[in-house]
């Protein structure tokens, strides 16, 4: 997500700040953000010339 995007979510859901849900609506933004960085990451196997680094890739 942009920084925009999550300053923007953030903002609009004010009324959830004083709520128990503000935690699960935290990490559900951050769960997002990892997916999303993830996305955007340009990844090829074999770049690092280590034989094992696509088990390690799967592995995590």
């Amino acid at each position: 997500m942009d920084s925009g995007i999550r300053y923007g979510t953030y903002t609009a859901i004010v009324p959830f700040g004083n709520s128990d849900d503000s935690f699960v609506i935290t990490s559900g933004i951050t769960s997002l953000e990892a997916i999303d960085t993830r996305h955007q990451q340009s990844f090829r196997y074999y770049e690092s010339g280590y034989p094992f680094e696509y088990y390690m890739v799967r592995f995590f």
